[in-house]
């Protein structure tokens, strides 16, 4: 008679649906997440390792760095970091790695070695060169490896931005990245620019403040004080209030000074009084202490008038166009914005609990005369966002954080019709944390909202997304200090002041998987911001605590630090909740860009210590702690452009099985893991 032995199952799932903290065991699907951190949301499917980050200062990126291989016969000392010197063509490089006595990893090659000539150590020959090739590695392990180090290399040639304190705000603009920190004094803060040889101050310029103006003062214009005599040249005028010919007030942005002008006397052109002076020419400075936030934008019809606009909570609003810094005063009380926009040619800003808007296409003009306008929302303003409406009646949803979380929208297309309605009594949005991702985006106190137009154009709703991870938003209420969204992947991220963060995907309208991600506690990202560069790239920005600013979304490490990532699926019962089984093989469907390190283990029965663990296996590149210590492993490197399949052996029985994928390394580019395949045999119902 023949024995009848059980029939292998097998049940495929694909990984997607993210992290659910929540939801009853039972409820879960297979590829949802009890535990993950540095993974995110594939825009294709599956789980994504995340990019890396990298500091920046205008020298060349730690990604961008490469290496090459010179095969030579070592016949004295070089040591790592040593700069050969080629002692015929002159040509130099850096040691990365010294491989015995017959090959050197090298990087910053600058001219052509020549095959045959010596290779010199401090003018002293150490080695000699066979040949040379760029990125030569025998192995994608070694490729990584060796680029790793080409990356650290660069990496240390990057600085902090100049001063004290964290990075106060960093903004592209017109092909440039401009930083701000407070000095080293923090006395006052400063604004720099990002160049070939690092940090550069960026000059702020003179200003003139005016009054009782009877005349226009033009840009390009050469005024002269009546009773001083000096002379300056005009480069921005700028009419707060009334008109040019009537109580004009305001102020001029200066250059080319020569003398001193006095506090009272008349502004001539030529020899027409224009204006009196309200102050004494000054040099243009930044208090210290704020928080930037910033945008492009064009009031006028004009390409040149496309310029930068910023503002940090403790100075005026300010434009600038790469050249010339101008204060823009609005004339309110506390005249420190800390929030703008830009919303149907109107500069709009956020001073505490009231919001000032200017004159149509006019961001220097504050006064009724051009259609500026003032509104009180009764508590402080924490965000600003252009919401979509109909043809005629775009909004502005008006956040606030406080004494009350609210929300409101600004109606209207001038000062004349303009409706503030409060659109939600109890949602408003943390400061810094609202964005546009298709609808508007911010994180409440009780969680990320979202407001969206209803049917009805002009109508919104509001709810709340991320209550499947509601035990990290209750324990990092009050933690949030930044934003961005990432366009490549739809996403909307929020920045907390112990280096960790959220991420929330969105598929088209819909809510998709809710990641989060820790960055380390060495740093936290102050502000941060996503724009397109002028060759159409994204690129996201980031003001570190610690003096740098960073590109995210770049390179295979956390600023050369190891990218620590993991994620833990659902306990799987495979439909049949209260059967015993034997699990004996499992596969995982991956794509790798070059390599990828990760182990991969396995529990079963919701970790239950009653449960029989499979064959011990080897473990490689795994921290400890928590699930760790109850997981059996396997462990693998994946080396090619793309895998399809890794098989795990599995042994043991159990009622379910989770499954832990961890990866550890500074050298491995984004992978994704796609979907898991199961193979079992049901034994049993459980006692």
């Amino acid at each position: 008679m023949n024995a009848r032995f059980p029939a292998v199952q097998t049940e495929a799932f694909p990984l997607q649906g993210g992290l659910d903290l929540v939801s009853p065991a039972l409820s879960l699907a297979p590829g949802n997440l009890i535990d993950s951190v540095n993974f995110e949301p594939d825009i294709n499917g599956g789980y994504r390792r995340m990019y890396g980050f990298e500091r920046l200062d205008g020298r060349t990126a730690p990604s961008a760095a490469t290496y090459s291989n010179i095969a030579c016969a070592v016949t004295g000392t070089v040591a790592t970091g040593n700069t050969v010197t080629g002692a015929t063509s002159g040509a130099t490089a850096v040691v990365l790695q010294v491989n015995g006595t017959t090959e050197l990893i090298v990087t910053k090659v600058t001219d052509t070695f020549q095959a045959g000539e010596a290779l010199q150590v401090s003018s002293v020959t150490q080695a000699n060169l066979t040949s040379i090739a760029q990125s030569a590695a025998l192995t994608p392990i070694l490729h990584a490896t060796y680029l790793g180090l080409a990356a650290d290399n660069y990496r240390a040639d990057i600085q902090k931005v100049p001063g004290s304190g964290p990075v106060r705000g960093t903004w592209y603009y017109d092909s440039n990245i401009y930083a701000f920190r407070d000095n080293a004094g923090a006395t006052a803060c400063v604004m720099y620019k990002a160049t070939t040889s690092g940090w550069s101050a960026v000059s702020l310029g003179t200003e003139i403040q005016f009054a009782s103006a009877t005349g226009q003062i033009n840009e390009g214009d050469t005024i002269t004080g009546g009773t001083s005599g000096a002379t300056a040249v005009v480069r921005r005028a700028l009419l707060r209030t009334g008109t040019w010919t009537a109580s004009g007030v305001g102020s001029l942005v200066i250059d080319t000074v020569v003398g001193v002008f006095q506090n009272g006397e008349a502004l001539k052109v030529g020899a027409t009084s224009m204006a009196t002076s309200s102050s004494a020419a000054t040099a243009i400075s930044l208090l210290p202490g704020g928080r930037y936030e910033f945008l492009n934008t064009n009031f006028s019809g004009t390409l040149s008038t496309f310029r930068m606009y910023g503002c940090d909570g403790v100075n005026p609003l300010f434009e600038f166009d790469g050249t010339y810094y101008v204060p823009i005063r609005t004339g309110i009380g506390t005249d420190a914005p800390k929030f703008l926009v830009e919303w149907k040619r109107m500069l709009v800003a956020a001073v505490y609990a009231s919001v000032v808007v200017s004159g149509i296409g006019a961001p220097y003009s504050w006064t009724a005369l051009t259609g500026a306008a003032e509104l009180a929302t009764g508590d402080e303003v924490s965000g600003l966002l252009p919401q979509i409406g109909n043809y005629y009646m775009g909004s502005l949803a008006i956040y606030t954080a406080g004494n009350t979380n609210k929300t409101y929208i600004l109606y209207g297309n001038t000062s004349a019709d303009f409706k503030l309605v409060l659109q939600s009594p109890d949602s408003g949005a943390q400061p810094y944390t609202v964005q546009n991702i298709g609808f508007g985006y911010g994180l409440d106190t009780k969680g990320v909202v979202n407001i969206q137009t209803t049917l009805n154009f002009g109508n919104f709703i509001m709810s709340t997304l991320t209550r499947k991870i509601q035990p990290i938003i209750n324990a990092k209420r009050g933690l949030a200090k930044a934003s961005c969204i990432v366009r490549a992947t739809n996403q909307y991220r929020v920045f907390f002041s112990d280096g960790t963060g959220i991420i929330v995907y969105m598929n088209g309208s819909e809510l998709g998987a809710i990641m989060y991600f820790d960055l380390g506690s060495s740093r936290y990202m102050n502000q941060v911001c996503s724009i397109v560069d002028s060759t159409g790239i994204e690129r996201v920005l980031a003001a570190g605590s610690d003096g740098y600013v960073y590109e995210m979304e770049r390179g295979t490490s956390f600023d050369g630090g190891n990218i620590q990532a993991h994620l833990l699926t659902a306990f799987n019962s495979s439909k049949s909740p209260r059967t015993v089984k034997s699990y004996v093989r499992g596969i995982i469907e991956a794509t790798a860009q070059n390599t990828a390190q990760i182990s991969v283990g396995y529990d079963f029965t919701y970790g239950s210590s009653d449960t029989q663990p499979g064959a011990s296996q080897s473990l490689t590149g795994v921290g400890g702690g928590g699930y760790w210590d109850q997981f059996t492993w396997d462990s693998f490197n994946w080396d090619a452009p793309y895998l399809n399949e890794y098989e795990i052996d599995i042994s043991g029985d159990g009622r379910n099985i989770s499954l832990l994928i961890v990866g550890d390394t500074n050298i491995d580019q984004p992978y994704t893991i796609h979907a898991a395949i199961l193979h079992f045999v049901v034994r049993r119902l459980a006692r």
